[in-house]
């Protein structure tokens, strides 16, 4: 094997080496889950019996810090997570999408604009992507079980 193919050969390996570094690094944010279904906290207050739903890890365990995007929902408890943050983007934010449990462009679009807006009124510093992540969630307004918004903050 000449010289030649041979640096070819050793860089090849390298860059192969180096990109599967990256690939299995990946960015900070792929080490957020993703939300694969809701919790509800039981609220009195006014003499109602209300329940906060938002979209968590998993059903009930009260945890926050996951994420949705494109592709997301469809079937199973993530449908649910997909559909609760649909709910409450229409209802909260009046964003005219299909409440279908399928995170798609629409619901991609919308969570831009509740990205937009938190940053225009709160100076939050979100992401202005689309994606459904543990810092849009600690921003948003969520519909509870009697059409009311409330928010974490």
């Amino acid at each position: 094997m000449s010289m030649r193919n041979r640096l070819s050969a050793l860089l090849a390996t390298v860059g192969l080496a180096a990109g599967l570094v990256v690939t299995l690094a990946g960015p900070a944010g792929a080490a957020t889950p993703h939300c694969h279904g809701t919790s509800s906290v039981h609220v009195l207050g006014n003499g109602y019996n209300e329940y906060d739903v938002m979209p968590t890890r998993t059903p009930n365990d009260m945890n926050w810090r996951c994420v949705l995007a494109i592709g997301d929902g469809y079937v199973g408890d993530q449908y649910y997570a997909v559909w609760y943050l649909q709910r409450s983007l229409h209802a909260c934010y009046g964003q005219e999408i299909a409440i279908d449990g399928k995170y798609g462009p629409q619901t991609a679009e919308a969570v831009k604009n509740v990205q937009r807006f938190h940053n225009s009124v709160q100076d939050a510093g979100l992401a202005v992507d689309g994606v459904y992540g543990p810092n849009t969630a600690y921003y948003m307004e969520y519909q509870n079980t009697l059409g009311r918004c409330w928010t974490k903050t």
